[in-house]
């Protein structure tokens, strides 16, 4: 019980981002980029991998990610950086390599696979994270 309470305390004394995520790392993603740069050898994301990547928090930190649609929350840990995928000017998904390429940034998050699947979310969808400290 104590665990619990020290985990409520620490997640309401920290700030929360709510954005768009969409799903990566699937089997059929033919986004899927080069190795990610938290995990340690470097590798690519595989399809059972259990993380969000994100462009600005820490490699390794613990984030509290909930669907604003399902209600679900699921702990994760920040796997890579990204996302690197934008909305171009006719609503079409454009992969962005750097901040330079055209196009609006599409999200603050993606979540592995079966992140999305405990948080019910197919391909994307709004969400809450929140870094623990």
């Amino acid at each position: 019980m104590t665990d619990i309470l020290a985990l409520v305390l620490t997640l309401l004394g920290t700030p929360s981002e709510t954005c768009n995520a969409t799903v990566f790392g699937g089997a059929a993603d033919r986004h899927r980029g080069g190795p990610s740069r938290c995990l340690t050898p470097p590798r690519r994301i595989r399809a059972d991998d259990h993380g969000i990547a994100h462009r600005t928090l820490p490699c390794g930190s613990w984030v509290l990610v909930t669907s604003r649609r399902t209600g679900r929350s699921v702990l994760t840990r920040v796997i890579d950086h990204g996302p690197y995928g934008a909305v171009d000017a006719t609503g079409e998904w454009v992969l962005k390599r750097r901040r330079s390429d055209p196009g609006k940034w599409k999200g603050c998050a993606d979540l592995t696979y079966p992140v999305g699947e405990m948080l019910g979310i197919g391909g994307r969808g709004q969400v809450t994270i929140r870094r623990l400290k």
